[in-house]
């Protein structure tokens, strides 16, 4: 047999063909499997980028939100790219602040990276590059007049009886309750926006009227007040306790060992600035008020210092008969703020009360009592404060709260960190 009838008869046999066929596309199969490979690991790598340039940018914003410098803020965001893994970076990354997104205050992060692939390395000695942008954002969650500094696992803010509350502005509690804000009562309501919680609130059950947007599950609200200086506890001892029908007027800045107003009593303070009370009690029955042309004036309630470090600060108590007009200062360490008790005083309850012709313009701070507010009908307050543990409106006590936006008192504003693109 010949070499050409040999050749002839091998190309008549079918036998063995997918073997022939499976050898031709062996090469095309390989090259798929390699280059989803390369795919594979250029996902990734885009990925680690990605999530080092959403971590950064949150990094950077969260230095933004402490007033940082621009160097600052570039410094923060490289220790954190420090901190966390991610392919090997081409160049310095690109960190600019400024408005992005819909946001004033931002930062923008963009990272590039290279990326040498096995399979794509056969056809290129070019490596892959790959980018990654993320911007981190301060975003305004709203303004808030009364804080529930309270974080365990009852309601932090309560309405019972009959009460009322409108406030013009928001409510939150770091309460992390299933119902972390509770009305009671056939009448009781709220209407605040917005109205936040760590734990759940129940808008079926619990009567938030108006517009209100509710906030459940958030983050923690800090101490709004936390950076105000602890005030002097250097000992005073004189009194100031007025009996019914008494009159007196006393000046901004005076230390007195307690303060009682009883019915029909008159207190006119002069001036403005702290008025300490040290140690005792504030009981406020007759009438309280500030003289015409005073800036404002805080009531700060401290005491001796004890070896914990706490202080011995009395207790504060505005009865319902009480005639209050009280203004606080717009600047200085209590600006804001017409009551401030010690932030180091064991706990006890504020007792806010107020007659039909109060006018209260600023806010309570107690970080450590519990609030009990139960106004009259014509109580009058511009962007009335809470800042304590647990606040309760009790009885059939109406708060309507005005709150303007170009008011001297302004609310808590809560800013949060958030990534936005």
């Amino acid at each position: 047999m010949n070499v050409i009838s040999l050749l002839r008869r091998l190309a008549k046999d079918e036998s063995g063909n997918i073997i022939a066929i499976g050898a031709a596309a062996m090469p095309m199969l390989i090259g798929s499997a390699a280059l989803a490979v390369d795919t594979i690991q250029l996902s990734l790598s885009k990925r680690e980028l990605q999530r080092a340039a959403d971590s950064g940018a949150v990094a950077g914003a969260y230095a933004l939100a402490q007033s940082r410098t621009d160097a600052q803020i570039e410094r923060s965001v490289r220790n954190d790219l420090a901190d966390n893994p991610h392919p090997a970076l081409v160049g310095n990354p690109t960190v600019q602040r400024g408005p992005r997104a819909g946001y004033e205050r931002a930062v923008h992060v963009r990272l590039a990276a290279q990326r040498t692939l096995p399979f794509m390395n056969m056809f290129t000695s070019r490596p892959s590059r790959i980018t990654a942008e993320a911007t981190g954002a301060i975003v305004n969650q709203g303004r808030y007049c009364m804080v529930s500094l309270y974080d365990g696992t009852e309601a932090g803010i309560e309405l019972g009886g009959n009460a009322t509350v409108m406030l013009g502005c928001g409510m939150i509690t770091n309460s992390r309750a299933a119902s972390a804000i509770t009305t009671g009562g056939t009448k009781s309501y709220i209407v605040a926006t917005p109205v936040g919680a760590v734990g759940g609130l129940n808008g079926e059950d619990n009567e938030f009227r108006g517009e209100t947007r509710l906030l459940p599950y958030t983050t923690p609200q800090e101490d709004p007040y936390a950076k105000v200086p602890d005030p002097d506890t250097s000992s005073c001892t004189n009194p100031v306790n007025l009996d019914v029908g008494g009159t007196a007027t006393i000046a901004a800045g005076t230390c007195i060992k307690s303060l009682t107003v009883k019915p029909s009593g008159s207190l006119t303070i002069t001036g403005s600035g702290p008025l300490i009370i040290y140690g005792g009690n504030v009981d406020i029955k007759g009438n309280l008020k500030m003289s015409v042309g005073s800036s404002g004036v805080t009531m700060v309630m401290t005491g001796p210092q004890t070896a914990n470090g706490k202080v011995n600060a009395g207790n504060l108590t505005m009865a319902s008969q009480a005639n209050l007009s009280l203004t606080a200062p717009t600047d200085g360490d209590y600006a804001g703020l017409v009551f401030y008790r010690d932030r180091r005083a064991d706990p006890s309850e504020v007792q806010v009360r107020g007659g039909a012709n109060s006018v209260i313009k600023g806010g309570f701070y107690a970080a450590s009592s519990n609030f009990d507010y139960a106004g009259n009908s014509g109580f009058f307050a511009e962007c009335l404060q809470m800042v304590g543990q647990r606040i309760r409106f009790t009885g059939t006590s109406d708060l309507v709260n005005d709150c303007p936006t170009d008011s001297d008192h302004a609310p808590v504003s809560r800013n949060i960190v958030r990534l936005v693109e």
